[in-house]
């Protein structure tokens, strides 16, 4: 098969090592280089059985086989980028063998045939997904633990070949597992909207496995689904909360489509009714007007705005001679700043927090290179973290700069939000040891990353200057 003049390989492999990246990933997000052993499709040119493979959310899962369509690298020919995969789940006894004996080491193989012994061909897909062996009193407790080792691994394989399938790639597959054991298959099976309203998968991902398993679409999970998405819709838009009458109004439009029922009016109420109960949505009122927050919005708009708040009550610093500074600094440059950029530079080295705003070509690069290098002179044993929210963004704010810059979300260690899906971070580093923080094109933050950026900082030890660019609008 030849795709856009490249060969593409369909081939078998399991994994055996992560190339990169081994700690903190400083590029795009998930992307990913790991060494797997063919098994089947492929046989390189010098024999080798060993490929490395580049791409997103490439699966880690020892001793199970993933079915891989790949597109050669013209650099090396054991070298490939991933087209698309599908993991295999163990079905034959042989098989789940090879995982619980030698690639997971769950048992012995001596164990394993006390295991078979009693089971023979049911220890399979459906017995190992099914879990009668719990309480089997032939078995001891050992062998009890590895069929749920076993039921876990399988499900999780499983688990991950449909998200990956429907674009869901940035989910754990463990963590699904964690919170509904052996009931995600299910779930994903017949009532996929549940994993829409724990913010696991988008309403899209959801509607896709609808499709895809021929699912009813009758279920109180898709109607509490829609009135979320009526409110993940209006966030798309730039704004935290939506009116109560506009919410109702939008979810009529989408209830014309989705339900087919007369009664579009008092279905949408009693919809945002039972998501206020079930504490999904926090209704606010002001000026006699009610308005609908997402539980996540509400919560991420109070916390970033107290902090905010707290980080601007901190006192400044009081630097003598600072226009003197500035005015070798452009001299060093060669680079004479407007008044309203030598005010930005002025106020960023002083306050704890300035918010600098412009619109393209009004010189916040130049005010970014000032204020990073007198930090720089003023103390010369200065940390100073250049960052940006996007990959691109930091590419571009290194290349200008001539200084490393991180994506927000490789400084703090997160992964993106899923498409669709809020992005409630709870898990992330501390911004520990800086001085300056500069963090440019802050206007394609949403209020959950902004909201993380601010938790994430160290408010006890040492307290950064932080330093917001970002376009007007």
């Amino acid at each position: 098969m030849i795709e856009n003049n490249k060969k593409v390989i369909n081939l078998k492999a399991i994994f055996k090592q992560k190339l990169f990246p081994k700690g903190n990933n400083e590029e795009d997000d998930d992307y990913k280089i790991i060494k797997y052993e063919v098994t089947e499709g492929y046989k390189s040119p010098s024999g080798s059985s060993e490929i490395v493979v580049k791409g997103n959310a490439l699966p880690e899962h020892y001793g199970v086989e993933i079915v891989f369509s790949l597109v050669q690298d013209n650099a090396s020919e054991n070298s490939f980028f991933c087209n698309n995969f599908i993991i295999d789940i163990p079905k034959t006894e042989k098989a789940i063998r090879q995982v619980l004996t030698k690639d997971c080491n769950v048992f012995k193989e001596e164990k394993y045939n006390l295991l078979y012994s009693i089971y023979k061909e049911r220890l399979l897909f459906d017995l190992i997904t099914s879990g009668p062996a719990y309480n089997d009193k032939s078995l001891n407790m050992q062998n009890k633990e590895a069929i749920k080792d076993l039921q876990k691994l399988v499900i999780n394989s499983f688990v991950q070949s449909v998200l990956t399938k429907y674009g869901t790639t940035n989910i754990d597959s463990s963590d699904l597992y964690n919170k509904y054991n052996i009931q995600v298959l299910q779930i994903i099976k017949s009532d996929p909207h549940v994993l829409v309203l724990d913010n696991f998968i988008g309403f899209k991902n959801a509607e896709d496995l609808i499709k895809s398993y021929n699912a009813s679409k009758k279920t109180k999970s898709r109607l509490l689904s829609i009135g979320i998405e009526v409110i993940k819709q209006n966030e798309k838009s730039g704004n935290s909360c939506i009116a109560y009458k506009d919410a109702i109004k939008n979810m009529i439009f989408l209830l014309d489509f989705a339900q087919k029922n007369k009664n579009y009016e008092f279905i949408a109420q009693k919809t945002f009714s039972l998501l206020q109960n079930d504490g999904k949505i926090r209704v606010y009122q002001k000026d006699k007007e009610l308005y609908i927050y997402s539980s996540y919005a509400w919560k991420a708009e109070t916390t970033l705005s107290h902090n905010i708040f707290k980080f601007s009550s901190y006192k400044g610093k009081v630097i003598k001679n600072i226009e003197r500074m500035i005015d070798s600094k452009e001299v060093e440059f060669g680079f004479k700043l407007a008044p309203e950029q030598r005010e930005a530079v002025r106020k960023a080295l002083v306050n704890k927090i300035t918010i600098i705003t412009g619109g393209p070509g009004t010189g916040k690069t130049s005010v970014i290179n000032f204020i990073r290098s007198l930090a720089k002179e003023i103390n010369k044993s200065s940390n100073i973290l250049l960052c940006a929210p996007t990959g691109m963004a930091a590419r571009r704010m290194t290349e200008s700069t001539g200084y490393a810059a991180y994506t927000m979300h490789s400084a703090m260690n997160i992964k993106p939000p899923e498409e669709g899906s809020y992005i409630e971070i709870k898990d992330f580093n501390k911004l520990e040891g800086y001085d300056l923080i500069i963090v440019d094109e802050f206007s394609m933050v949403d209020m959950y990353l902004a909201d993380a950026f601010f938790r994430a900082l160290d408010t006890k030890n040492k307290v950064p200057s932080i330093v917001i660019i970002g376009d007007i609008n």
